[in-house]
């Protein structure tokens, strides 16, 4: 029988950079993040800032989000609205924010798409985006009965709309890097 693991054992993990999320009890560590995804992260947090900042605050990863005491994950960007800012803690946001972003890395892609997807869905995250810095797209997916739907997928000189915030943002402002 594998440990189940909670949001108490992660206090034994150690600080090496890596990180270390909590999938239904499930242990995943994940290596720290290139350059060009930590560009991305960058740009789309400096965005969702001046565009959200009178009615949301955008938080860049590493944060954890803690769903359930066995369900702690580290989006790439979180962002919640003002009148729920109260789930954001100093250990993290403790519940669902009201939309999250992951920016693929080359290894972690299916993790993204699938499980992530999966358990931000089954928390009843309004909005997921996955931001891809090599195709330079981002996906956009809004919660619906059975789960996340695509609502759009925006490359280059395209311009997305949150379904969340109904904001629109420019894609090609995203992926900076050369």
């Amino acid at each position: 029988m594998h440990k189940v693991w909670t949001y108490a054992d992660l206090k034994h993990t150690p600080d090496d950079g890596k990180r270390y999320e909590i999938f239904d009890g499930e242990l995943v560590v994940t290596p720290a993040p290139r350059p060009p995804h930590q560009f991305a992260v960058w740009e789309l947090t400096w965005r969702f800032y001046h565009r959200l900042k009178t009615v949301a605050v955008p938080v860049m990863s590493p944060v954890d989000v803690i769903l359930t005491s066995r369900r702690v994950l580290i989006p790439d960007v979180v962002v919640v609205r003002h009148e729920r800012r109260a789930i954001i803690s100093n250990r993290g946001i403790e519940g669902p924010p009201d939309l999250v972003v992951e920016v693929l890395s080359p290894r972690g892609a299916t993790r993204d798409r699938v499980r992530k997807a999966r358990l931000y869905a089954q928390s009843e995250i309004p909005e997921y985006w996955i931001a891809d810095p090599v195709a330079k797209t981002i996906e956009v997916y809004a919660l619906g009965d059975r789960g996340y739907c695509l609502d759009g997928e925006y490359g280059l000189g395209q311009r997305l709309n949150s379904v969340t915030f109904g904001f629109r943002l420019d894609v090609s402002s995203i992926f900076t890097w050369p």
